[in-house]
């Protein structure tokens, strides 16, 4: 993709893991009743927050790109189901899922026009 130096190759997998922990914090966390800006705003978060976290594992496991997506996709089921069972005041969705992927495969369409762009 492109060069990295060692030091931010040393510590993106820290970074991605970290990102991990916090939007399962985001994710897992009671919220109040709140009017959006607007109608399922909730999906473009998780769109975004799954976008990121593609994004930077992708950056961190470079060789392992494909596993990255495919456990991320995984750990967004894993999110819905214990939405549902471990909180009170979310549940678990299927539309939230499906952002979740959309998210993943926005950013392998990302790294597919950055890769065609790239000089040879």
């Amino acid at each position: 993709m492109y060069q990295q130096n060692s030091t931010l190759k040393k510590v993106l997998p820290y970074l991605f893991f970290s990102s991990l922990a916090i939007v399962t914090c985001l994710l897992l966390m009671e919220v109040t009743a709140s009017k959006s800006t607007f109608p399922h705003a909730d999906k473009v978060v998780h769109i975004i927050l799954f976008l990121g976290l593609s994004s930077m594992g992708a950056l961190a496991f470079p060789q392992h790109k494909i596993q990255v997506f495919i456990g991320l996709a995984f750990y967004g089921v894993l999110t819905e189901v214990l939405q549902h069972f471990i909180t009170f005041t979310r549940h678990a969705s299927l539309l939230d899922w499906i952002s979740d992927v959309v998210g993943i495969l926005l950013c392998i369409s990302i790294i597919r026009v950055l890769n065609q762009t790239k000089p040879t």
